[in-house]
């Protein structure tokens, strides 16, 4: 799904696209994360200098009374910033698998993010970074790995194990 969010007067321009049904934004101080909440913020309480558009509801996870929003509303983009009790909780794997929302993480760092793991995949965490004056989402990690092709490949069985590696070094 497309996300935008536009300010008008400030020229502030953010345009993303969320893939996962759970998104990590992170990177250092200054980057444009807290602005981002905030932005969203004032345009949720009225704001009309600040334009979205998205398909779904966006809403910032409020610290109190968490639980009634997610439970109230339905199908949301729902943005959580970094620090927030939520992140923390024993059974956040269970909020996210059981609401129909999607949800975005603000955070700095990714170590000790979530209290327990959490199954999201490495091409679901960004950096956010400025082209052209719009504030788009890059991958936070890259990895170009080449597996060098070897002349035997030893498995214990010719099922599953084999196959995957018949597939790799294709």
């Amino acid at each position: 799904m497309i996300f935008d969010l536009i300010q008008a007067n400030k020229r502030l321009h953010y345009h993303f696209q969320i893939n996962s049904k759970l998104t990590v934004i992170r990177g250092k101080s200054g980057i444009g994360k807290t602005t981002l909440i905030n932005l969203l913020n004032d345009y949720l309480s009225g704001v009309t200098t600040i334009k979205v558009e998205c398909p779904k509801k966006c809403i910032v996870l409020p610290v109190v009374g968490y639980d009634l929003i997610l439970d109230n509303y339905k199908n949301c983009l729902v943005f959580v910033d970094e620090g927030h009790p939520f992140l923390r909780l024993a059974h956040f794997n269970r909020f996210v698998e059981l609401y129909d929302h999607y949800f975005v993480i603000l955070s700095r760092e990714l170590t000790g993010l979530f209290k327990q793991q959490f199954n999201y995949s490495i091409d679901d965490i960004y950096t956010l970074v400025i082209e052209n004056k719009t504030h788009v989402l890059a991958p936070y990690l890259t990895y170009n790995v080449k597996i060098p092709k070897p002349d035997v490949i030893i498995t214990e069985d010719k099922k599953a194990g084999s196959q995957f590696f018949q597939r790799l070094i294709r």
